[in-house]
């Protein structure tokens, strides 16, 4: 019944020239709501293998619990830190962007130094790696909004905390939750330890090399000395 009366509603719509009003209305909702997601972001890369071989490891134990858990998986070649979230509308826009990292990562120490000593969640939809933090993440990541918002642009990043995603529910297609408490175990148990040297800005999109995001600019991090986090 309910079907046959929207048959009739969408029918009156058209019949009265209000259809196809209505599904650009519709149209011109789904497209601002895909325009207003972030294309591009300032990142750190976490490319220790011994890092990403435990990390491998842990999402194995999660799909084991429940294999839906599959989809919402981080790939290990892709653990990184996000510092900044940028909307990128256009290919000028992509361009100037890329003034960002070298200027952000020239404030910096020239290698900062991360320990990864567990994991933690984001309620029951993000399970991540911990990263000990004496403020040199932190301090990247203030440079990095300063640099953004010399460019012009907006960080839709609302704040920052120091983290590498393992694995996200939205990714998933169905509601399903990360029991933090099946991986008790692991929250006090060191991951490694990594040394950053370089700044990026990534798309969101694709595919890069080693099936990493694909680099849009790089530069490594600037001043002398090693900034030792979690030692």
């Amino acid at each position: 019944m309910r079907g046959r009366k929207r048959k009739l509603a969408v029918m009156m719509a058209f019949a009265c020239g209000g259809g196809s009003d209505a599904m650009a209305a519709r149209g011109s909702h789904g497209a601002a709501r895909r325009s207003s997601r972030p294309t591009h972001f300032v990142a750190v890369r976490i490319d220790d293998g011994e890092i990403q071989r435990r990390v491998r490891a842990i999402q194995g134990r999660l799909v084991a619990r429940d294999r839906s858990l599959g989809r919402c998986l981080v790939s290990p070649t892709r653990l990184h830190v996000t510092l900044g979230l940028l909307r990128l509308g256009s290919a000028d826009d992509v361009e100037r962007a890329r003034a960002i990292v070298p200027a952000a990562a020239a404030r910096a120490a020239r290698t900062i130094r991360c320990g990864l000593p567990g994991l933690d969640a984001f309620g029951s939809s993000v399970l991540f790696a911990r990263l000990q933090d004496d403020g040199a993440l932190a301090a990247l990541a203030s440079h990095v909004g300063d640099e953004i918002a010399k460019a012009g642009f907006a960080d839709v990043q609302p704040s920052f905390r120091a983290h590498a995603t393992i694995a996200k529910t939205s990714k998933a297609t169905r509601r399903i939750r990360i029991d933090l408490d099946a991986f008790a175990d692991l929250r006090d148990s060191p991951l490694g330890t990594v040394d950053v040297t370089h700044l990026e800005l990534l798309a969101m999109r694709g595919e890069g090399a080693g099936g990493y995001y694909p680099v849009v600019e790089r530069a490594p991090l600037g001043s002398a000395g090693i900034n030792a986090i979690g030692q």
